[in-house]
């Protein structure tokens, strides 16, 4: 058996957790994102007038 088990629990198991987080995420902050900038710039274009 190999001691070194933290080396299998590798730099790439780190981004696939990573994409598979982004993936699960990423629709809610979107539209979310998208939300905020729309009021965004709602509210800076009523402030203007």
């Amino acid at each position: 058996m190999k001691s070194s088990k933290k080396s299998d629990f590798d730099i790439k198991d780190i981004i696939a957790m990573i994409i598979a987080a982004f993936q699960l995420l990423l629709p809610p902050l979107f539209i979310l994102f998208t939300i905020i900038i729309v009021l965004y710039f709602i509210l800076k274009y009523f402030l203007k007038m």
